[in-house]
């Protein structure tokens, strides 16, 4: 009976969490939809003041930064980004996740994943299935690489993909290195000499 109340009133709270995740989740994609660079811009000033942490204060330390074109991203998905960008796979939102915190195969640690949100539910997929390939039977052995729909922006579905922070690494490595043996079609060369001259 106690378990029985102690799996209700858990329940009753991961439901909590789940809505203020999805209000959290409209706000963002309001956001996105007013312009990319003013929706993340306009989320990094509300981080900064603690405004929408509609869960109370984060007790982990965010983590550390770098700037891509201007954008900041997590300083461990700089490479893996810029490589997906090079390839025309865009991205809108990412985080490198807590290698300490996540375990494999556990749906209740998702949040400590390494985390890509992609513009199309199409790039996430050609991410998902490159990925699974670069890996090999690797790919399995840490929860594997997860898609997921999300609600759509200007009539895109939109999909997030998770795997484990611990392949971070060999996942940046790969799809760096695949990223150079990708021919680059003539006319993004001309239009670089083009804007040389």
């Amino acid at each position: 009976m106690i378990r029985d109340l102690l799996g209700e009133w858990l329940g009753y709270w991961r439901f909590k969490r789940q809505l203020a995740e999805m209000q959290r989740s409209q706000f963002a994609r309001d956001q996105f939809k007013q312009g990319y660079r003013v929706g993340y811009f306009k989320g990094r000033d509300d981080e900064k003041v603690g405004a929408f942490n509609i869960l109370g204060p984060d007790p982990d330390p965010p983590h550390p930064q770098v700037e891509i074109e201007g954008i900041e991203v997590d300083e461990g998905m700089r490479d893996l980004l810029e490589a997906l960008w090079k390839l025309g796979l865009w991205t809108q939102f990412s985080c490198q996740g807590d290698p300490e915190k996540f375990a494999p195969f556990q749906s209740y640690n998702r949040d400590y994943a390494a985390q890509i949100v992609f513009d199309t539910f199409d790039e996430a997929v050609k991410f998902t299935r490159k990925t699974a390939e670069l890996l090999g039977p690797k790919n399995y052995t840490e929860g594997g690489v997860v898609i997921q729909t999300m609600a759509p922006t200007d009539e895109a579905v939109r999909a997030e993909v998770t795997f484990s922070p611990v392949l971070l690494p060999e996942i940046t490595q790969h799809w760096v290195e695949f990223e150079k043996t990708v021919p680059r079609e003539p006319a993004e060369d001309a239009a670089e000499v083009s804007n040389a001259s």
